[in-house]
């Protein structure tokens, strides 16, 4: 068995899990103040698809596990085209700071994104211009007022959490990380499953887990695009598909 494949297995059974058992993420979410001017299909994919499944989950693995790294060296072999496998796993957040605001894309890893902090790192926007739109879209999601430089990077209804919606959004994800990772551990077909693969000859469980992670959730965040459950992400020319947003960050 292939991590690809074990990520669209688990990936599409933990979708659905997610869309049965966590419907009192929407009572949640509802209390957010930028629900006002974003829809609510956009702060799922924030909070559920980045916040909890991504960063969140994997928070809880490396307190557990005791692993200080921030990362694990890593190679993969790549056999047949990478963009057509990887397109449709959405499983990389970036994130950097500007001023008080930190700015967030999250998307497959297939090409670019016209977004922030993506722009800055790639040279086409200078980093008081992320603060002035930070600026901006808080401004928006105060009084609806649009400006210039969110029409000029595509940011006028992008979700803006302030401080007490960022309190609410991390809370949700903290939720949503334990009863899934309570869940996922648990599956010891599982953990056979990756026992198979070539690597575990040579990495630990805790590295084949990670990786695999990766695969099922991204893969989970893709089914949920399908059944309407996340919003459609924006598309790049390249094949980059992502969302965005900020929240402040004082």
């Amino acid at each position: 068995m292939k991590l690809r494949e074990i990520g669209v297995k688990y990936g599409e059974a933990l979708a659905e899990y997610l869309i049965k058992n966590f419907k009192w993420v929407d009572d949640d979410l509802k209390r957010l103040n930028c629900l006002r001017y974003s829809k609510l299909e956009y702060l799922r994919f924030a909070v559920v698809g980045c916040y909890a499944l991504d960063l969140k989950f994997l928070t809880m693995l490396e307190n557990e596990w005791g692993e200080k790294r921030k990362f694990i060296p890593y190679a993969r072999e790549i056999r047949g085209d990478w963009g057509k496998i990887a397109k449709d796993f959405y499983w990389g957040c970036h994130s950097a700071k500007f001023g008080n605001y930190m700015f967030y894309s999250f998307g497959n890893h297939t090409g670019s994104r016209n977004a922030f902090p993506d722009l800055v790192w790639s040279g086409k926007a200078e980093e008081d211009e992320a603060e002035a739109l930070g600026r901006a879209l808080e401004e928006f999601h105060k009084s609806g007022k649009t400006s210039e430089i969110l029409e000029k990077y595509e940011y006028v209804g992008v979700p803006f959490f302030d401080r007490d919606d960022g309190k609410i959004a991390w809370e949700v994800a903290s939720r949503v990380a334990s009863e899934v990772k309570r869940l996922v551990t648990e599956v010891e077909e599982l953990k056979e499953n990756l026992s198979k693969l070539r690597a575990s000859q040579w990495c630990s469980f805790e590295e084949l887990f990670i990786e695999a992670w990766h695969w099922i959730f991204g893969w989970t965040n893709n089914v949920l695009i399908k059944e309407d459950y996340f919003a459609e992400p924006e598309e790049s020319g390249d094949g980059g598909r992502y969302v965005k947003w900020v929240s402040f960050s004082a």
